[in-house]
């Protein structure tokens, strides 16, 4: 299955499960995928995880990545320039930052 018949997917569930409705128009792809922020948070991420992650959010018109700290440089670099923002974290997961 690829991305866009899971995205599509999880809009029926949710719609299903919670009885989501949308008054003025129905919930789409495009609507879920300007809210998803495509993350990588592993400590074993290397540069290449974060350049694929960046491509991918790209590709598939997401509003975000979100990205350990340090990674933050590399990521705005790479997407510079688009819509596609650079979320980061604080003390994650234990507090240490």
């Amino acid at each position: 299955m690829d991305l866009r018949e899971e995205i599509e997917r999880w809009i029926e569930r949710f719609k299903e499960e919670y009885e989501f409705e949308m008054p003025e128009r129905d919930m789409g792809l495009e609507d879920v995928r300007k809210a998803i922020e495509h993350t990588n948070l592993k400590p074993t991420a290397t540069a290449d995880d974060i350049e694929r992650l960046c491509k991918e959010a790209l590709e598939n018109g997401f509003y975000g990545v979100c990205v350990n700290p340090w990674y933050v440089p590399m990521a705005k670099k790479l997407l510079d320039g688009t819509e596609v923002k650079v979320v980061t974290v604080c003390g994650f997961p234990l507090g240490a930052n």
